[in-house]
């Protein structure tokens, strides 16, 4: 289950003072004289009458709608009855700030009440008793409802979408006063005036409300209030209880927020609390004294709102800030930040409204315009700033204290930047004029799974950053890269050559010269400092990240003791030199430590702490009880069971044969499995790597792998083909070398002598057939080596002939120079160097170490701008000098801004690896995540295959009612490390898999969900991405014992991944009453 959320971050909660933001009266920058156009003011009367005898609203950021009453005669309509107060409005559109009427109407009303109320897109609505109107911004008219039941009151949602009508209910009694009488009251869509949801109440109650449902206050004891929202009677969450001598008020600021002002049980403050719709608490405040309920009003997007509120001055007051003579009233208009509660502009307004139907904020939340006597002031506010508009989005979202973490502060080492990052000709675009362009509406809901893609450079994931007013200018990049070296430089004895300078290197890319734009000497692991260590970064209750900011690491290196590909005997001898290496690591040198079995697992990340290191090389994460999957361990002991069978069957010969071709098949098989898993887990390797600053080294302790496989020497079976995989090692090579990642594979057999001359085999080769005799019997099919005699020695009738003996030795040595040349050509691709044919594993685990820490980085501009994804050389040399080199042999010059092919398929690719349980965090894709489980587990009896075992008694497949717990999950993700692209229709497109998974104890997978979303922004809806983040909701059941839940981002269009694992089960938060619907909130205190 998803949920669409456009976007971001969250609120501390705090109180704050009325209109303290303000000491001197700000001045409008602009007024209009209404007086010509027939505006000559509100008598007292009319003022003070709460009657609507004014109205002001903006249309959009250059003209706003006045209404007033002209005061001059009219003929009144002869259908209408007495009882109607019937009068004349005059409408009027008028340019701010020059003051020109382009448009003017009279409208013929027939009581005093309310008649008009903004819809947004520059529309508004007009009652005339029981007919309701959709008026644009030329005044033209639409009648949109003719009810044949009075309507005893309209209001109109925050932004724009529903109408509420309440008229008496079809069933109320004739005669029965409209106060006890029931009354109907129906949410109906602005568009089509379908009805969204009906309510049924006893008596008019001038209902308010939002597009998702309506706030309603219930009385407790001891002079409690419980506040509550929902769409329907029956569905309500508990927003918040109060003390109060009255019925709190309910007011709202937004679609999706509400104020809930009250008075204070002593003393004479009013005070207004402000909550999400589903009771996150945002902010409080102390207004004015508690008199006269406020008005509010707010921007079209929500992200502001504005409050008239109504105080008596007080007596000692100079007679210039009086109100007009006997009034005794002074109004206050304030504009407050939505999501913060900060004042943006405060004034006083004179003479005082009592109806506050006098001053408006515009769709975009920069101008507050109000009438004061005959004038109509324009105020201009400022732009919110990064920071704010961060908060709003965030609160829009529901995910308030969510932020997607800032932006390049994955570390703190400097860097050169590599062929995948930021282009160097990027030219910065004007962001569109947010005083002259309207909001952005959020998309339609995306099925079956929608997202918000508002972004973020946010903070951490928990804390809001502090940002200039301007958002950050957009970055349209024009496919300049830029191509990054890591060189070691060792002389003829293989000792490192520290101290050169940039000019003693020249790089060269495919021959052609090319120049030098960074370079940087990294000399070895500098000795930490004994400062205090900085501290760990603290989230929110249920925040959860794979941000950090670590200090520059050095060098860093991973040990993979790759359990897939080795014997089990030569595991055991790996782990001891491993050991062994560890005991005399350098000191200050940061070590991880992975192992590869079926799947690639850390089982300890990075530390410098050597008895930590130990602990787990010793632990059993590491030992050998990960049985290798090779069939090499298993092979011969089938085939010298198929050739025993031939002593007493010697007419089936042919058994032996086809034993040798099934094993050729399984082995290929076998090989070609593995050759996937390895793979995978280097290029999960890469994408975690790549999340840490500088060169990394990789050391790979494998006893084999190879880039080919011969279906059979013999070649019985021609139908069999072979395999090989030079083009997945390639592009494996590639993704490590754009890493910064190099790879130093150690072949863990060390020296290795052929199994035809070991003390294993002595006894079935006899010196005469080393000598080449003929055997008298017939040799074995394919070549296989005749059976020994009952005694189990060669004898002159059972010699091995020659040629089989050369093919047994030719086998082993293919096979051993295929798996050097695999790991010469992966050293060699991505920097390192690979060591073979060598028992000191303990030295060579040592050299790569050191070698990864001292090193040159170096970064150049290609001069071919051609991106066609061809394989591009690079050499790079000393002048004048002989020495050994080591770096990147190349690299795929592939656009990096081609729209890739979206895939939505957990089980393969990437997801496959990242998403599994102890796989590395990657940090490619940095996001933030808010998890909270919704209500108390529960029995289910249709449960998942996934998510238990078979219960006893049951079929396999069947299981038993297994428990489980529903959880809510928010992302929300940092957006500079997606790739956007810009398009030709001026939309910036990309596609993002958000991924979840939840795991037994026992490592299997419990539950898993993907959603895929394609975004096609345009640029005003990405402006709000760069400063809130990406964000999606998803729901997902998980078994009640689950232990682990990892969540995943993929961003498909540069195959970055980031990924964060998180130990369940996981604790609601405090202060969370949308989760447990039926819990009392506390006692908010004044």
């Amino acid at each position: 289950m998803t949920g669409l959320l456009w976007v971001l971050a969250g609120i501390v909660p705090g109180v704050a003072q009325q209109g303290g933001a303000e000491s001197v009266a700000p001045k409008p920058a602009a007024q209009i004289d209404l007086s010509p156009l027939g505006f000559s003011g509100l008598s007292r009367g009319a003022r003070l009458s709460g009657t609507a005898n004014i109205s002001l609203d903006f249309l959009d950021a250059g003209h706003v709608l006045v209404t007033f009453n002209p005061k001059k005669l009219f003929k009144r309509l002869p259908d209408c009855p007495p009882t109607h107060n019937d009068r004349l409005m005059h409408a009027m559109v008028v340019e701010v700030p020059g003051g020109k009427v382009v448009k003017e109407a009279d409208w013929y009303l027939h009581d005093t009440r309310r008649y008009v109320w903004p819809l947004g897109s520059g529309r508004v609505l007009l009652r005339r008793l029981n007919q309701l109107y959709v008026v644009d911004s030329t005044l033209a008219e639409k009648l949109v409802l003719d009810s044949r039941k009075e309507l005893l009151w309209v209001s109109v949602t925050p932004d724009g979408k529903q109408i509420v009508a309440e008229t008496l209910d079809p069933a109320a009694k004739e005669g029965e006063s409209k106060e006890k009488a029931r009354v109907r009251i129906e949410f109906l869509d602005a568009d089509s005036m379908a009805v969204q949801r009906v309510v049924e109440a006893h008596g008019a109650i001038n209902l308010r409300g939002t597009s998702s449902g309506f706030a309603d206050v219930r009385p407790a004891a001891g002079g409690v209030w419980l506040v509550r929202f929902g769409p329907a009677a029956q569905d309500r969450i508990n927003i918040t209880r109060v003390k109060a001598r009255h019925s709190p008020n309910i007011l709202y600021s937004s679609a999706n927020t509400v104020l809930v002002g009250r008075c204070a049980v002593s003393g004479n403050d009013y005070i207004v609390s402000a909550f999400s719709v589903t009771g996150n608490h945002l902010w409080k405040q102390h207004w004015s004294e508690c008199r006269y309920t406020p008005i509010v009003t707010s921007s079209e997007d929500g992200s502001r709102f504005a409050a008239s509120t109504l105080t008596i001055p007080p007596a000692n007051a100079a007679d210039g800030d009086r109100e007009t003579e006997g009034d005794g009233l002074e109004q206050t208009v304030q504009v407050f930040d939505t999501a913060g509660g900060g004042s943006v502009l405060s004034i006083k307004a004179k003479p005082a409204v009592l109806d506050g139907l006098n001053f408006s904020l515009s769709p975009d939340g920069r101008q507050l315009a109000v009438i004061e006597g005959t004038t109509l002031d324009i105020h201009r506010l400022r732009e919110m700033s990064g920071d704010e508009r961060t908060k709003y989005l965030a609160v829009k979202a529901d995910t308030p204290g969510l932020y997607a973490p800032l932006a390049g502060q994955k570390g703190g080492a400097e860097e050169p930047i590599d062929i995948s990052a930021v282009s160097e000709d990027a030219v910065a675009a004007e962001q569109p004029n947010a005083a002259s362009s309207s909001s952005a509406a959020a998309p339609e809901p995306a099925k079956p799974s929608t997202v918000g893609m508002p972004v973020v450079p946010g903070s951490s994931a928990g804390t809001a950053r502090s940002t200039s007013s301007n958002p950050p200018a957009l970055t349209l990049r024009t496919g300049t890269q830029v191509v990054a070296l890591d060189v070691v430089v060792t002389d003829s004895k293989g000792h490192l050559v520290k101290g050169l300078q940039q000019s003693d290197f020249t790089v060269g890319e495919d021959g052609k010269p090319q120049s030098l734009r960074y370079f940087r000497e990294y000399a070895g692991v500098q000795p930490s400092a004994p400062a205090a260590q900085p501290e760990k970064e603290v989230l929110p209750p249920n925040i959860f990240s794979n941000h950090s900011q670590p200090a520059e690491p050095g060098a860093v290196t991973v040990v993979l003791l790759d359990l897939l590909n080795t014997t089990m005997a030569d595991q055991a001898y790996a782990q001891s030199q491993l050991v062994k290496f560890l005991k005399n690591k350098p000191r200050d040198a940061q070590f991880a430590l992975c192992t590869l079995a079926n799947r690639l697992q850390m089982f300890q990340g990075f530390t410098q702490d050597q008895n930590v290191l130990l602990a787990a090389a010793k632990g059993k994460k590491a030992s050998f009880r990960n049985k290798s999957v090779l069939e090499s361990d298993a092979a011969p002991i089938s085939i010298e069971a198929g050739k025993a069978t031939t002593k007493f069957l010697p007419d089936l010969d042919f058994f032996v044969q086809s034993i040798a071709l099934q094993q050729s098949e399984a082995r290929i098989l076998d090989a070609e499995r593995r050759m996937f898993v390895t793979m995978d887990a280097f290029a999960q390797l890469a994408r975690y790597l790549s999340g840490i600053p500088g060169r990394k080294n990789l050391v790979w302790l494998s006893g084999s792998f190879t880039l080919g496989v011969s279906p059979d020497m013999s070649g019985s079976n021609p139908m069999l083909e072979g395999r090989n995989y030079s083009d997945n090692l390639k592009q494996v090579s590639n993704l490590l070398a754009e890493a910064h990642v190099a790879v130093y594979p150690v072949d863990v057999k060390g020296l290795v002598t052929d199994p035809l001359f070991t003390a294993a085999s002595n006894d079935n080769l006899s010196p005469i057939s080393m000598q080449g005799s003929t055997p008298t019997g017939p040799a074995g099919p394919g070549g296989s080596i005749p059976s020994a005699g009952a005694g189990g020695r060669r004898t002159v009738n059972t010699a091995v002939p020659i040629a089989v003996m050369q093919d047994q030795a030719d086998q082993f040595g293919l096979t051993q120079i295929g798996e050097h040349a695999t790991m010469d050509k992966l050293a060699t691709d991505t920097g390192g160097h690979a060591f073979y044919n060598t028992n000191g594993i303990a030295k060579a685990i040592n050299t790569a170490a050191e070698e990864g820490a001292n090193y040159y980085a170096l970064s150049y501009t290609p001069v071919n701008k051609n991106y066609n994804g061809a394989f591009r050389k690079v050499k790079v040399a000393l002048a004048g000098k002989k020495y050994h080199l080591a770096y990147r042999s190349g690299y795929y010059a592939v656009d990096p801004y081609a729209v890739a092919r979206p895939t939505k398929d957990l089980a393969s690719g990437l997801a496959l690896a990242a998403m599994q349980q102890g796989s590395p965090q990657s940090r490619q894709v940095v996001f933030g995540a808010r998890v909270v489980p919704l209500g108390k587990p529960r029995l289910v009896k249709d449960a998942p295959a996934s998510a238990a075992k078979p219960a006893k008694g049951k079929r396999k497949g069947e299981s038993g009612p297994v428990e489980m717990q529903l959880y809510s999950i928010d992302y929300a993700v940092t957006p500079t490390d997606l790739r956007f692209s810009p398009m030709a229709d001026g939309t910036y497109h990309d596609v993002l898999n958000f991924m979840v998974t939840a795991f037994h104890e026992d490592g299997r997978l419990a539950a898993s969900q993907i959603s895929q979303i394609t975004a096609d922004l345009k640029p005003e809806v990405f402006q709000d991405i760069l400063l809130g983040g990406v964000r999606l909701h998803q729901e997902l059941d998980v078994p009640a014992k689950s232990v682990v839940m990892r969540l995943g981002v993929e961003d498909v269009g540069n195959s970055h991944i980031g990924t964060i694992e998180i130990p369940l089960p996981v604790k609601a938060p405090p202060d969370a009453p949308q989760v447990v619907k039926r819990s009392m909130p506390p006692i908010e205190r004044d």
